[in-house]
């Protein structure tokens, strides 16, 4: 004869978790977000800023409006053409009350190209436009 309460006892003993498709999971889960995610390498070019005595730290957040000496124009690290600008500043001023605008144009950049640019920002309702400085010794 068979003892019921020791059959029961030897079954819950030998009780375990199989671990395998825990595991799975989280490996098809790391290898969907490796895969999802995209690795950006930012990317920058060193914009030789004329010197100024007289400047003065900006306000706030500004929006940042870089043009660089080849003419290329970037709004906060993208860039836009002078048709787009107007648009990508007035997008970027949205929501927030009286948002600076920082020209950081190169030493080489020409005066039309520069006017042009604080134009443009100024029709995108942007009132304080200032142009970056590299700040000289007193």
């Amino acid at each position: 004869m068979i003892d019921v309460r020791r059959s029961r006892r030897f079954s819950e003993s030998r009780a375990e978790i199989n671990m395998a498709p825990l595991l799975d999971m989280v490996f098809i889960l790391l290898i969907f977000f490796l895969v999802t995610t995209s690795f950006v390498r930012e990317e920058s070019l060193k914009v030789d800023r004329p010197g100024a005595t007289s400047s003065q730290p900006a306000r706030g957040e500004p929006i940042a409006v870089t043009v660089r000496a080849s003419g290329r124009i970037e709004v906060d690290g993208r860039p836009v053409s002078l048709s787009v600008l107007r648009g990508m500043v007035r997008q970027r001023a949205r929501g927030r009350a009286q948002a600076p605008a920082l020209v950081i144009a190169d030493r080489a950049v020409t005066t039309d190209i520069l006017v042009r640019v604080i134009d443009e920002c100024r029709l995108a309702g942007v009132s304080d436009v200032a142009i970056a400085t590299a700040r000289r010794g007193p």
